[in-house]
């Protein structure tokens, strides 16, 4: 189950993480 949470946690941040790249790099641009 905390690996589940967990999982969905990091599945979750990593999106954000994308998005806030994509967002910077087309900024950059």
């Amino acid at each position: 189950y905390l690996l589940l949470e967990f999982g969905n946690f990091e599945q979750e941040a990593n999106e954000k993480q994308e998005n806030a790249l994509s967002d910077y790099y087309s900024f950059k641009d």
